[in-house]
């Protein structure tokens, strides 16, 4: 036999040994360090949480802790170590301010019961003074899955901030809900997807539908049936879009009653501009509507003429009475100037005025002629108070003047007329003088004025009675104004005497020549009394400034060349005389 110790046997055995040793050693030597790679990367992610987390052993003491628990807790590593839950230097309270007994505290709760939990709130006393607010989390920690209970993990977070935010928005909510049920309008509140989430009292008052009818889609409900399919219609883009909403509907009441509101809506945005919901008020414009549809019928109803005109852009609104006035209808009236229609004579008129009243000037209206669609022409009477500072939106009222117009110029006729001749009468012929000598002096051109007395006239009154004579007056007037100018005034001033005012003559001879045209024009014949004595006429020229300055002085020097006439038989203005 070998030697136990020294054979070959015992060598092989101590090998084989030695090298499953060393196998065993760089198996755990592999072990060792894979579990310091987990360490340091637990550690790393432990370090890397903004979450604070402590681990506590099965008295409630903290064993262990990352960063992020010191600055939350704002403590020290050597403040927190071994600090229990139960410490009452902690002071915590809970969400209402009451006292937080550290019993209740989750990590104890878990550790009496071995269960998680989840979100419990509590604010802890910072060493530095204040209140942190933490939400806090518990996990049982034991050996293996389902082994003896060894501890608790605890995580929290710091909701402080969050707190004072939220804090801060129902105090704003407290606000805004004090003051809109104050408000005297409707105003409602909707989600990002147009739903209602909250009406005021005024809302459920114009509407009569209760608050928590109205939610949801309730509220459309309360729409007018005319009106509702366009609303959310309308309503529906403004949500897709996120544009502001804004419109005139119906709401009607349970009672039947319709009321008119202005409806209004603006987005409300969170922090990243996305859209939150919307915002909004209800006015009630019932009254405001009932006296715009009464004004509409006093437009359609009224006789006289209403427009609204914008003095940029033309008529605004126009009354119905325009078309029989008129014959414009109102839609061939909208959009035409104002001023595109008055007589070119009255135009510089018209703009002055309109220019007073753009200027705040009030006036007392003006009067203008107005074209018709069938080219004829209406006098109209103006009423319009001064636009609103800065605007040129005229509100008038125009009457149809123009048989007032015609009564008063056949009124003025008769004043200023011979009744028997249709001639001027000698209250027009001083007053045409008058302002004949005003035009003279401003222009240095002379005029003339004749004076006529008809011969023969007596023996056709005592031949063949007063209305042969009558009739012989009435053919002399209008043989003379035939053989003048339109712009030349014949008048009657006496029972057989007649009077010219010839403007624009440069020199007397030019004057001499009218009369005697009118002596040939008045000794023709007159068929119409064939038995009567020829007429004839002796006229005298009187010339401005030569006879005369003023307007008594030029009547004068004619009456007095008119007699002159008649002594000096035989002059060529002198009558009867045959024709040339």
């Amino acid at each position: 036999m070998l030697d136990a110790g020294n054979g070959p046997t015992s060598k092989a055995v101590a090998t084989d040994a030695l090298k499953r040793l060393r196998t065993s050693l760089a198996d755990v030597e592999a072990v060792e360090q894979a579990l310091r790679g987990q360490v340091v990367l637990y550690e790393s992610v432990l370090a890397s949480l903004v979450e604070g987390i402590v681990v506590q052993d099965l008295t409630g003491r903290i064993v262990a802790f990352n960063a992020s628990a010191l600055r939350i807790l704002g403590l020290t590593s050597e403040q927190l170590t071994g600090r229990s839950s139960l410490d009452p230097s902690w002071a915590a309270v809970h969400a209402d301010g009451s006292p937080f007994p550290g019993e209740q505290h989750p990590a104890m709760v878990t550790l009496r019961t071995g269960e998680p939990l989840l979100g419990v709130l509590m604010g802890v006393r910072l060493p530095g003074g204040g209140t942190r607010w933490i939400s806090i989390n518990t996990q049982p920690l034991r050996d293996g899955h389902s082994g003896p209970l060894q501890g608790v993990v605890c995580s929290f977070q710091d909701i402080t901030a969050r707190r004072t935010h939220e804090a801060a928005i129902r105090a704003s909510e407290a606000r805004f809900r004090g003051l809109s049920t104050q408000a005297p309008v409707g105003i409602f509140l909707a989600g990002s997807g147009g739903e209602i989430q909250y009406v005021n009292e005024a809302w459920t008052e114009i509407t009569g539908l209760e608050s928590g009818s109205a939610l949801g889609e309730g509220w459309a409900a309360a729409l007018h049936p005319d009106d509702r399919e366009a609303v959310l219609a309308a309503w529906a883009r403004s949500v897709r879009s996120g544009e502001p909403y804004s419109g005139e509907l119906r709401f009607r009441r349970p009672d039947g009653e319709v009321r008119w509101v202005l409806a209004t809506a603006r987005i409300l945005s969170d922090d990243v501009g996305r859209v939150s919901g919307f915002v909004g008020c209800v006015n009630d414009i019932t009254e405001r509507r009932r006296l715009e549809q009464e004004r509409e019928e006093f437009f359609e109803l009224a006789l006289d003429l209403l427009c609204v005109a914008d003095l940029e852009t033309g008529f605004l609104k126009v009354s119905r009475s325009f078309e029989p006035t008129l014959g414009w209808s109102p839609e061939e009236l909208l959009g035409r100037p104002f001023l595109d229609l008055v007589h070119p004579e009255d135009l510089a008129a018209t703009e002055e005025a309109l220019r007073q009243l753009v200027e705040g000037r009030a006036t007392a209206g003006f009067e203008n002629r107005y074209r018709c669609k069938d080219g004829s022409w209406r006098w109209l009477a103006w009423r319009m108070p001064p636009p609103a500072p800065g605007s040129r939106v005229l509100h008038a009222i125009a009457r149809d003047v123009t048989a007032q117009r015609r009564e008063a110029e056949r009124l003025v006729r008769l004043a200023e007329s011979d009744p028997l001749t249709g001639a001027a009468n000698r209250s027009r012929l001083e007053q045409a003088v008058l302002e004949a000598v005003a035009r003279a002096e401003r222009s240095g051109q002379p005029f003339a004025v004749l004076f006529a007395d008809l011969n023969q006239f007596k023996s056709i009154n005592d031949r063949l009675g007063h209305a042969a004579g009558d009739q012989a007056l009435r053919e002399v007037a209008r043989r003379m104004r035939e053989h003048l100018r339109a712009s030349d005034l014949v008048a009657r001033v006496g029972g057989d005497e007649f009077a010219v005012v010839l403007e624009g003559v440069k020199s007397r001879a030019i004057a001499e020549e009218v009369a005697a045209k009118l002596v040939r024009a008045i000794v023709e014949p007159m068929p119409e009394l064939p038995s009567a004595p020829q007429v004839g006429a002796s006229i005298g020229v009187a010339l401005w400034p030569e006879d005369g300055g003023a307007a008594a002085e030029l009547l004068q020097a004619a009456d007095r060349a008119m007699y002159q006439v008649k002594r000096d038989v035989g002059s060529p203005a002198d009558a009867p005389a045959s024709p040339a």
